[in-house]
């Protein structure tokens, strides 16, 4: 029995002798990751430890915006800061179709906080909303004295009752020669209207108008009308539909009265008809003049700004010249015949003007507005 047991003995022996080898020659990993088992149709799993498991949910619920709001960002490329009292405008407006004129949907105005970009979220009706129009979206920011300081370079085409409601509004800064009063505005808006050789400013509020006539300012109040805009005080009574208007004051009758574009002042300060206006770049300045009441100057992208009460007026064989003082405030304004072509418009002004202010010298183009 030995003889025939040795061989079995020795088989298990060396069995066991390359187990022990085999052991000893493997090096086991430290806390190997708990996978699971894996299957030839399971493959090893992908390190995602820097990335977060998306919430579906979650990310849909941020996604969808509810009804009646549109949100995003207002923005503007140049490293201008706004001063106190800056303020944005977003506006959602039906465009015009055939007869009818353009309609302001909803309009958003908020101070904003720190600088660009700032976030909106403009609210509307979706009962106001109706087919076969179409509606744009678009953007201002207004200094605090309401002068137009960036705007849209064009309106944002929207559909208001879809999905797509986050516009971002990217908008052009103003130049100083063309910055001018909110418009179109819900509230308050400056327009001069022409009645033949008689002119006067208006501005109108919630429910009244303040007119700026040659010798005061009258405030009416609105009354109730069939067609149009009906404003009255006393025995003054004034009418509006559109561009259109008509003036009863002292016992004489302006019927044919129209708004008069060219002479709304672009100075936010200024109510009255312009009676002449110059422009000029390096840096940009605006003058205004209105003939026995003020000389409006703005210069240095409008951070600077000077109004004079009276200026008078010297005419002279080959040019006309404004001056009016203020305390330690004097400017001149002399204006020549001349083509003089504006750099920052394509546009060629009828006369060629040289402004002095405290030292200072502006040189530009203007023309005289009054009809």
């Amino acid at each position: 029995m030995v003889l025939n047991g040795l061989p079995a003995r020795l088989r298990w022996l060396g069995l066991w002798l390359v187990f022990l080898l085999v052991s000893g020659c493997s090096v086991a990993p430290p806390n190997p990751p708990e996978t699971g088992p894996v299957t030839p149709e399971q493959p090893l799993p992908e390190d995602r430890s820097s990335e977060s498991a998306p919430n579906t949910e979650q990310e849909s619920a941020q996604e969808v915006l509810p009804a009646g709001v549109i949100s995003g960002q207002v923005s503007y490329r140049e490293r201008i800061a706004l001063l106190p009292g800056a303020f944005v405008r977003v506006v959602l407006i039906r465009e015009a179709v055939k007869a009818e004129p353009p309609v302001e949907i909803a309009e958003q105005i908020f101070h904003p906080l720190g600088q660009v970009p700032f976030t909106y979220h403009l609210k509307f009706k979706p009962e106001d909303i109706r087919s076969g129009f179409r509606y744009v979206v678009k953007g201002q920011i207004f200094s605090g004295d309401e002068r137009l300081l960036f705007a849209s370079k064009s309106p944002v085409v929207i559909e208001p009752l879809g999905p797509d409601r986050e516009i971002d509004l990217l908008l052009m800064r103003v130049p100083v020669t063309q910055q001018s009063h909110m418009k179109p505005m819900t509230a308050a808006v400056s327009r001069v209207f022409q009645c033949g050789d008689f002119a006067f400013g208006t501005r109108t509020g919630i429910g009244e108008i303040a007119l700026y006539l040659p010798d005061g300012v009258l405030v009416l109040s609105q009354v109730r009308s069939a067609s149009g805009a009906r404003y009255e005080e006393g025995d003054t009574l004034f009418w509006m539909k559109g561009d259109r208007a008509m003036l009863s004051y002292k016992g004489t009758l302006h019927s044919q009265c129209v708004h008069n574009a060219d002479r709304d002042a672009r100075d936010p300060h200024e109510r009255r008809p312009v009676d002449f206006r110059a422009v000029g770049q390096e840096p940009p300045w605006l003058l205004e003049v209105v003939s026995q009441h003020n000389l409006n100057l703005i210069t240095e992208y409008g951070q600077k700004r000077v109004q004079l009460p009276e200026p008078k007026v010297i005419y002279r064989p080959d040019s006309v010249t404004y001056r009016a003082m203020n305390g330690a405030d004097r400017v001149s304004a002399t204006v020549r015949s001349g083509a003089c072509q504006d750099s920052m418009a394509d546009k060629i002004w009828p006369q060629r003007v040289s402004v002095w202010w405290n030292g200072r010298h502006y040189q530009g183009c203007g023309e005289f507005l009054q009809p």
